[in-house]
């Protein structure tokens, strides 16, 4: 690592261990950092021959091995990576390359890659359509045009949701067959605004509409997805808003107003979590039981570690900057202007 790595990371340290990790008695839950790469080419180490772990944000895609090494980095306007591919957009449609830099098949088709839990989509927007493509050998699998902008996608269990500004949400198969046509309603302005899927695809939350905002729950039944629950959110956000489900997808997050909104599958009821700030992402299960989020306040970037009852583990203040945050077993990875953070969970 440069002079100025090493600079960063002794700075991002000293706020991590003074002010977000301190020791407890017992086995206590704790977060050790490990590492701070900075998210360039000058970075990369040679190159890994295990499992690699993609770290992507604002056209930048960075592979870390297990020794919280960069492997690998990419820089593009429309990039989009997981662990074991990336796509890339080309002169003659997109490349889907393996994370050393092979290509692994080139796809005559212009769009914009993205990826929704290891499913690859090219989303071509002027033309309204968007196109699921098997990542193993470049292979069509379905293609379908929309007539209103897409706001919102999402993929689970070979199904896709895609949710379009002008209010409806559609669900479909793995062929392209529709399984669901929604539009929730129930607002004087229509659009979704976020959606996604439980991990078994049997589960869709929605956010849609202004004047209110509503979420939506739908469940699917023998006769197909239907609403399960409903209530105003109390917010009118006009851009997208992150949603998804945690603990074992008995819960479910979404942000609310200058917060993060929780709600569990027993009683449906919203309750807002201890944190101050909007989030820019969350990760489950790094620790049993635990749930982390990033969140950015008034006066900088912060993490917050709870526990399944909401207690507080962990808070403190982060260097500004936080771009994002992915969990890998027990490491997490926080992407910042500075670098890629990382560090282990354990107990101790």
């Amino acid at each position: 690592m440069k002079q100025r790595g090493v600079f960063l990371a002794g700075a991002v340290f000293s706020v991590l261990y003074f002010f977000l990790f301190p020791r407890g008695a017992g086995r206590e839950p704790v977060l050790l950092p490990e590492s701070l790469t900075p998210m360039d080419s000058t970075s990369v180490t040679s190159s890994s021959v295990g499992p690699t772990r993609a770290v992507v944000a604002q056209g930048r895609a960075g592979y870390f091995d297990s020794n919280h090494s960069l492997t690998a980095f990419y820089a593009a306007d429309r990039i989009a990576a997981n662990d074991e591919w990336l796509a890339l957009p080309g002169e003659d449609g997109v490349e889907i390359i393996e994370p050393d830099g092979r290509l692994r098949v080139r796809i005559p088709l212009s769009g914009t890659p993205l990826i929704r839990r290891d499913s690859l989509y090219l989303y071509h927007e002027e033309a309204g359509r968007l196109t699921q493509v098997a990542p193993q050998d470049g292979r069509i699998l379905w293609t379908q045009n929309f007539l209103s902008p897409l706001t919102v996608l999402d993929a689970a269990q070979e199904r896709t949701f895609v949710g379009l500004l002008d209010g409806r949400a559609f669900v479909f198969g793995s062929s392209g067959d529709l399984l669901l046509e929604y539009r929730p309603g129930g607002s004087r302005i229509e659009a979704i605004y976020g959606g996604a899927f439980s991990d078994d695809g049997k589960s869709l939350a929605l956010i849609s509409g202004l004047d209110p905002q509503r979420f939506v729950l739908l469940e699917e039944r023998k006769n197909g997805y239907r609403p399960v629950t409903h209530h105003d959110t109390g917010t009118d956000f006009r851009r997208g808003v992150p949603v998804g489900f945690v603990a074992g997808g008995g819960r479910i997050l979404y942000e609310g107003n200058g917060s993060v909104t929780a709600v569990d599958r027993v009683d449906f009821i919203p309750r807002d979590l201890p944190i101050e700030g909007y989030p820019l992402g969350w990760v489950g299960g790094l620790l049993p039981d635990t749930l982390m989020l990033l969140d950015r306040q008034k006066d900088g970037d912060g993490m917050t570690l709870l526990s399944r009852d909401d207690l507080l583990l962990y808070t403190g203040k982060i260097p500004s900057g936080a771009l994002g945050i992915t969990g890998d077993g027990q490491s997490l990875y926080i992407d910042t202007s500075q670098g890629v953070a990382t560090l282990e969970a354990m107990k101790q």
